[in-house]
């Protein structure tokens, strides 16, 4: 099995199945517990998701990368885009306690994922988001 395969997919929701299959399918022979698999498959959703929606200006078409390594003790996700500069980490954690009707919307997906997640963190380098969420196997 490799340790690591590239995944490239343009900006589109639409992209997001066939990605979620192929990181399913470089994790089907490895010891991968079904709750790091979850957070893996949160973790895929919500960050490509959010960064299809909010992360670019242009109807342009836009590469996303996903990197995704693999050793004996966790799951490395590395997430590549061209969008705005845009660090999770400094999203508030959304006040869950307050009616729903009264909420503001976004951030609870990015906050599971943050809570699920076993580290996340970004950095932005020559134009490009590079978001590297760590997920313990067992």
């Amino acid at each position: 099995m490799p340790e690591n395969v590239t995944i490239k997919i343009k900006n589109e929701l639409s992209e997001l199945p066939g990605l979620i299959e192929q990181a399913h399918e470089f994790l089907s022979s490895s010891n991968v517990s079904s709750k790091a698999l979850y957070a893996l498959d949160l973790a895929l959703e919500e960050m490509i998701s959010n960064t299809i929606k909010y992360g670019y200006d242009d109807q342009d078409e836009h590469l996303i990368t996903v990197n995704l390594n693999l050793d004996d003790t966790q799951i490395i996700l590395t997430l590549i885009d061209d969008g705005h500069d845009f660090n999770p980490m400094n999203l508030h954690a959304p006040n869950l306690q307050e009616d729903i009707s009264h909420r503001a919307v976004g951030g609870v997906g990015i906050y599971l994922t943050r809570e699920l997640v076993d580290k996340m963190e970004h950095s932005r380098e020559e134009g490009k988001n590079s978001l590297d969420i760590y997920i313990n196997l067992l």
